[in-house]
């Protein structure tokens, strides 16, 4: 659950920063605040209901709140379109996913105790998963990830 609060907030910080060069840093200002209102408002009942878990949920679900509207008036300031944004995330995300729940389901039902060789076996398999998947977008969309490689190389 670490991992994805830090995803998201990964996913949040270049358009806090354009907020705040554009010379905008109130529109950042009010989505943290509206941030802290969710998670004022349910940390408590979710913490009393769930334990630690409900706490890492209210921060979680300000997160999911917010991150649209964050996206919404990043891509306003920008003057670009929300596929524009989104494209070349969307295909790198859904195969980290995808390689993280495969990875989790192999580590948890098929492997009792994980030893350095079956680490190094699982680190493997993941680059495969990942990899794989990406070809199978290439392949069947128009997402072209040789070409959108070479222009982050560059």
């Amino acid at each position: 659950s670490n991992f994805v609060i830090s995803f998201f907030n990964f996913i949040n910080t270049p358009t806090e920063i354009a907020f705040q060069a554009s010379g905008k840093p109130s529109v950042g200002t009010k989505i943290s605040i509206i941030q802290i209102l969710i998670i004022a408002s349910t940390i408590y009942p979710l913490t009393v209901v769930f334990g630690l878990t409900g706490t890492i949920s209210s921060v979680f679900l300000s997160l999911i709140c917010t991150t649209p509207i964050s996206f919404y008036y990043g891509t306003k300031l920008m003057k670009c379109s929300l596929k524009e944004v989104s494209q070349p995330i969307i295909v790198p995300l859904i195969s980290s996913v995808s390689m993280i729940i495969i990875i989790s389901g192999v580590k948890e039902y098929l492997l009792s105790n994980v030893s350095f060789i079956w680490f190094g076996g699982l680190v493997l398999f993941g680059i495969i998963i990942y990899i794989g998947i990406l070809l199978v977008f290439e392949r069947y969309s128009n997402y072209d990830i040789f070409t959108l490689i070479k222009r982050i190389a560059d």
